[in-house]
């Protein structure tokens, strides 16, 4: 019976830990109320990569790292926020390096790693935050941005606006950025150095250049080689 009764005490006590730690996270985060968006009551679509609050983990320039932590990341201003305790919606003060999310999308759960601090990319800053799909000696990036198109339907005087996803990929190897296209062409040319080993990988494989997915695998046999 004293037994039974000590692990219950420690299993609580674990419990309220946990909770409590998952209480703080946000208090230890320095933010700011987010700017209220304005002008986009009459656009289809979304700003956000989830219009849903989805949990993370946070890396901070600093080092620091924050997990559990509720984000939402617009793609349009390439900004991320996060909510406390009071669910108010916050932007980071202090620079954050990289970010993890994981949020549904119909039936499909999605995880996906942001991270900023990259140079030499065109048309953006080492603030500019960057899909990773492959991590390693080659590094394989996505950099989805949002922008606010405008159209009219035939015979109609109304302007009918929309989100539209615009998005390039790049590959960093050997200190190299090299922007390709999802084509065999394009990605053997980048990864040269290895292309037969490559080729046979793809053959074997089935490997859909097309699909985000495939081309993580490819990423991931390169760096394995």
């Amino acid at each position: 019976m004293v037994n039974k009764f000590l692990y219950s005490v420690s299993v609580l006590l674990i419990f309220i830990t946990v909770e409590c730690a998952h209480a703080q996270f946000a208090e230890n985060i320095n933010g700011v109320p987010m700017r209220t968006i304005s002008g986009y009551t009459n656009v289809s679509g979304s700003p956000f990569l989830s219009d849903q609050w989805a949990k993370g983990m946070v890396k901070m320039a600093d080092g620091r790292t924050f997990k559990d932590v509720l984000l939402k990341y617009d793609q349009l201003k390439d900004e991320l926020y996060f909510q406390d305790k009071k669910k108010d919606t916050l932007i980071f003060v202090d620079p954050v390096r990289e970010f993890k999310m994981e949020y549904g999308a119909g039936d499909e759960l999605h995880e996906k790693l942001f991270r900023n601090g990259y140079k030499n990319i065109p048309n953006s800053t080492e603030n500019s935050f960057f899909e990773v799909l492959s991590d390693g000696t080659a590094q394989l990036l996505k950099r989805t941005t949002k922008s606010i198109s405008e159209s009219k339907e035939y015979n109609s005087t109304t302007v009918v606006q929309r989100f539209d996803d615009n998005v390039k990929y790049y590959i960093i190897v050997s200190e190299r950025v090299l922007p390709i296209k999802k084509d065999k062409k394009s990605i053997l040319t980048a990864l040269s150095n290895k292309q037969p080993q490559l080729e046979s990988f793809m053959r074997t494989n089935n490997i859909n250049l097309k699909n985000d997915e495939d081309l993580s695998k490819l990423m991931a046999y390169y760096n394995s080689l």
